[in-house]
């Protein structure tokens, strides 16, 4: 009795030391599997998670699921880039049926192939007369079927909608009203916005039977992103009964007709203007919500408008709204004071109209930028217009979380420097930026509405020692010119 007994105890001792190993192991290959996606290793991540998803809490099972739906998405992509040139004789019609046979049965057996190792779908889809490499949908259902209530599930589903893009465009349009009415207040409005606009440019589709969504689409997206290319392709008909042309010029051959207060869509500019009358304007590739595409002189249209109503913002909840119309002194706005040892007039302002632009303007051999406190207790974001104008690089904001980790943006020429991260964009036009701070430890930044770049981790900073809010930062080694026009935090 007494060995049975010790054989019992060695047993379950056994098993509580094989469990215990198993949860650290977990642990730490969480990590793995998330530095191998990031650094694009998608095949080994998927690896990693797969050890993992079978035998994860509900808590960490989350994370690993979610990742497995978006490290097999990102393998797909890698191999449509692989496959390229076969994908292309795939795509093509019979008569070359033969070749292309043999071509497809040969991807298809090296995805078999896949599928078999890391427990995934991904298949062939032609549509449009174009193949891809697409996950069928595994690892979503599997996500779905455990995390239902997730607050991830619409990332995911917005990939979802990707898919539907690149696939099955017919259905797009129907698949993007479910996805708005789902997330009513979703941040890929951007996204959805340029969806339609493409699909329509691209032809074989309209928005027939979804008008009012679309126009409602529109006014909320020009309220939240007024100045963005994308709102000023929106246009009104001003005239009646308007010939639309399949070439620019009075020349071309009328193709159909706009009624006056249709939305049209800009798709495409004339080179050279043309003098009609005593009207001088370019022609401009419209289409109509119903599909119709042609040429229409520009003396037909005006820019789509937003009513003063509409733009104010709505759904946020500002905790600060900085437009820096009030100052302390010629140098310091209300409520900030200058970071220590800095030079106070390389802040200014100057009055356009209705805004006070804040200026700085640092010499090199002196530190500039301004600082004021403010605490988060979790997550938050910061949202400023601000251009580049010249000189070296210059924090536009920044926020220290009081241990020494820093979130922060930096404007140089032609590109921006996101908490270590550099992205090209023309910096010095007028831009909003906005990063958006989560409580788990990461960020994502949108510009002009449009998501950027996504999980970025705080950093260490010697100079931007002090807990709080920091903006137009320049260090002794930098000449530095930008502006901003505001600045908000929210949550």
């Amino acid at each position: 009795m007494n060995i049975l007994k010790i054989l019992i105890f060695i047993f379950f001792a056994c098993i509580s030391i094989i469990f215990s190993v198993l949860y650290f192991l977990k642990d730490s290959n969480i990590n793995d599997a998330i530095k191998s996606y990031d650094n694009e290793d998608f095949y080994e991540s998927i690896s990693i998670l797969n050890t993992l998803y079978k035998v994860s809490d509900y808590e960490n099972g989350e994370r690993i699921y979610y990742y497995r739906v978006k490290a097999l998405n990102r393998l797909a992509q890698e191999l449509e880039q692989e496959y390229k040139e076969e994908l292309e004789i795939i795509s093509q019609d019979d008569e070359i049926g033969e070749e292309r046979r043999n071509v497809k049965k040969r991807v298809l057996e090296e995805l078999m192939k896949i599928n078999s190792e890391i427990e995934s779908d991904l298949v062939i889809v032609a549509s449009r007369g174009t193949a891809r490499i697409v996950s069928n949908g595994r690892f979503y259902d599997q996500f779905i079927a455990r995390y239902n209530g997730s607050r991830l599930i619409e990332s995911l589903d917005f990939e979802e909608l990707q898919k539907i893009e690149l696939t099955d465009g017919d259905k797009l349009i129907n698949a993007i009203v479910i996805f708005k009415k789902k997330y009513p207040a979703t941040s890929y409005l951007p996204q959805l916005f340029k969806m339609i606009i493409n699909n329509l440019q691209k032809g074989g589709t309209n928005l027939r039977g979804n008008e009012d969504f679309f126009v409602d689409l529109i006014q909320e997206y020009g309220r939240r992103y007024p100045t963005s290319q994308e709102f000023h392709r929106i246009y009104i008909c001003k005239g009646n009964n308007v010939n639309l042309r399949n070439s620019p010029g009075i020349n071309g051959s009328v193709v159909g007709n706009v009624k006056m207060g249709d939305i049209l869509i800009q798709f495409e500019k004339s080179m050279d203007s043309s003098l009609i009358g005593d009207v001088r304007d370019y022609w401009y590739r419209v289409g109509n919500l119903s599909g119709i595409q042609g040429w229409i002189f520009g003396k037909f249209l005006k820019s789509m408008e937003v009513s003063q109503d509409d733009l104010i913002e709505k759904g946020e909840n500002w905790i600060l709204e900085e437009s820096f119309q009030d100052w302390a002194d010629s140098n310091t706005p209300q409520n900030w004071m200058h970071i220590r040892n800095s030079v106070k007039a390389s802040i200014s302002f100057s009055i356009k109209g209705s805004k006070s632009i804040t200026q700085l303007n640092s010499a090199k051999g002196g530190t500039a930028g301004l600082f004021r406190r403010f605490v988060s207790s979790g997550s938050f974001n910061i949202l400023a217009k601000a251009r580049y104008v010249a000189g070296n690089s210059f924090v536009l904001f920044a926020y220290n979380l009081g241990d020494g980790r820093v979130y922060y943006l930096k404007l140089l020429d032609e590109e921006i420097n996101v908490s270590g991260r550099r992205i090209p964009i023309h910096t010095s036009d007028w831009h909003e930026y906005y990063l958006v701070i989560e409580r788990k430890g990461f960020a994502k930044l949108l510009i002009d509405g449009e998501i950027i770049l996504g999980r970025i981790p705080p950093v260490k900073s010697k100079l931007l020692s002090l807990k709080g809010l920091y903006c137009l930062v320049s260090t002794e080694s930098e000449l530095s010119l930008g502006e901003i026009e505001y600045l908000k935090i929210g949550n």
